[in-house]
């Protein structure tokens, strides 16, 4: 708050011309641009990676497209209740070997189903980064539109033209016609 008070102080007391005041607009919509350009280029990096990931995941589940996960864990609840239920130990003996190879089982089909999961996220992921590069381009456009109609308004001011040898005569004539000479004192006195 303290420095854009005296930001203000000083423009007040110092104020700037339509040229400086066109030229700064433009710095700082070069810095905007700058920015957006920067910020693009890390949203494309990471859609390219996001994409790399998708596209070497794609054999992997189009390979184990038929893994089902839902009946393993059906049947594995099942034994289990029927473990709970058993009451001769050679019985239990065979439903713990066999809930033991569903579950080694199931962590096989359980990477299948965490890949994906994973590829649905990078899809969502890849949709929302095109639409982040969407935003950006169209902010990115604005600041362009923005800067080319600064730029011509800039080149639109005319400068002040340089005075000429000859015009520095017409400028000092000038200045002796606002002061009176001694002479022509003299002469008003007499009056």
């Amino acid at each position: 708050m303290v420095q854009k008070d005296k930001i203000e102080d000083i423009e007040t007391q110092h104020p700037k011309s339509e040229r400086d005041l066109i030229l700064e607009e433009i710095r700082v919509l070069e810095e905007n641009k700058k920015h957006h350009i920067d910020e693009i280029k890390k949203l494309n990096e990471r859609k390219r990676l996001k994409s790399l990931e998708y596209k070497a995941l794609e054999p992997y589940l189009n390979e184990n497209k038929n893994v089902q996960v839902g009946p393993l864990l059906k049947k594995l609840r099942h034994l289990e209740f029927k473990l709970s239920q058993v009451m001769n130990p050679k019985n239990e003996k065979e439903i713990v070997k066999s809930i033991q190879s569903l579950e080694k089982e199931l962590k096989n089909r359980f990477k299948v189903e965490r890949m994906r999961k994973r590829k649905d996220f990078l899809e969502s992921d890849l949709k929302k980064v095109d639409k982040d590069i969407e935003d950006v381009n169209g902010k990115l456009k604005d600041i362009r539109d923005e800067l080319k109609e600064r730029r011509d308004s800039f080149k639109s001011l005319k400068k002040k033209p340089a005075p000429k040898k000859g015009s520095s005569k017409s400028l000092s004539r000038k200045k002796d016609e606002d002061f009176i000479s001694l002479e022509d004192l003299v002469e008003i006195e007499k009056i």
